[in-house]
């Protein structure tokens, strides 16, 4: 990210009011320092496989410090921020912006650009993560669901032999009620770690969701009513869809995701149409129509559709298009260097 219509601000600067001594005074060694890190009180821990032959109780990832760096260049008022998480970045770059904005709110205003490619294969690793963590959970709850079933059909024969006046033997009935218990209580344990997974990876997502959103917004100069429109199609609000997975009339994120995106590249980013859709100013808006009762997205078998949308929306951004106006609006592509 670099600035150009106002001079560089030192990172003593920006983030003067983190960077007092016990005794109210600023520190003289970081007045004139060129970097400034930042330690998260979370863990980057690593992913937790639920199998259905292997799981476990306990969480066996070693968590590791989350650290997030912002170093400035001395001439070319460029700030790059890395980390070594990228759910940690989000939050460091979008305060960094937020000050600087703040910083030259009544001096008209700052210019911030991204000129660099979309971490888009980052953001594709994210999104397989949940992907799999979500089903992981439709594994262990559709396994429990079958050994609650199981656990029921025994117990119902079993009163039905204690009801009878002439019971049959039982065969090790009992034993096989007191396994299927057992393997019930593991199987719910199983869900829980399922779910603990899932709600890690939506946090990471909903994380990477807001950077990648953070960094189009300043790669492709959006309006804020561009942003907003993109924002409310592709959505940070992971832990929202996180309903349970045993209902298939519960869509979760990546279902809306990818039925939001196809809607913005079939009206607004559809090229043959410059105005959200209409092919002049005399053609009327198109009615919709309301006798279509509504399907239920399907849980998708993998995340490929999903990034192909995503991909192209970030192409047709690239190629000048926006969201509320096409009007006159460039085909070319986009400059690298737009600011």
């Amino acid at each position: 990210m670099f600035i150009s219509n106002v001079d560089q601000v030192l990172l003593s600067s920006v983030f003067s009011d983190m960077f007092l001594c016990e005794s109210g005074t600023e520190s003289t060694d970081l007045v004139s320092s060129n970097a400034v890190s930042f330690a998260y009180l979370f863990h980057v821990q690593e992913e937790l496989d639920v199998t259905e032959s292997e799981c476990s109780t306990t969480d066996p990832r070693v968590p590791n410090k989350a650290i997030a760096t912002i170093l400035l260049s001395r001439n070319s008022g460029r700030y790059r921020v890395q980390s070594t998480s990228m759910s940690a970045l989000w939050l460091v770059l979008d305060e960094l912006a937020a000050r600087l904005k703040s910083r030259w709110a009544h001096s008209g205003g700052i210019k911030m650009a991204y000129t660099e490619q979309l971490p888009l294969s980052d953001f594709y690793a994210t999104l397989d993560r949940h992907h799999n963590s979500r089903s992981a959970v439709r594994r262990a709850e559709a396994m429990l669901n079958d050994s609650a079933h199981q656990y029921r059909i025994i117990q119902k024969r079993l009163l039905i032999r204690f009801k009878d006046s002439r019971p049959a033997n039982l065969d090790k009935l009992d034993l096989i009620l007191w396994q299927t218990h057992s393997n019930l209580l593991y199987l719910a344990s199983c869900v829980e770690v399922a779910h603990d997974a899932r709600d890690h990876a939506g946090h990471i997502l909903a994380c990477g969701t807001q950077l990648l959103l953070l960094l189009m917004r300043m790669r492709f100069t959006l309006s804020l009513a561009d942003f907003d429109v993109l924002r409310s199609h592709l959505s940070p609000a992971v832990m929202e869809c996180n309903h349970g997975s045993v209902d298939d009339s519960l869509s979760g994120w990546e279902e809306t995701t990818d039925a939001s995106l196809t809607y913005l590249l079939k009206t607004s980013l559809l090229k043959s149409y410059p105005v959200c859709g209409r092919r002049n100013d005399h053609e009327p808006e198109p009615i919709p129509k309301t006798n279509i009762p509504p399907v239920p997205l399907a849980f998708p078998v993998t995340t490929d559709k999903l990034k192909r949308h995503v991909a192209m929306v970030c192409d047709r951004l690239a190629h000048g298009l926006t969201f509320t106006s096409n009007r006159g609006a460039p085909q070319g592509r986009a400059s690298a260097s737009v600011r």
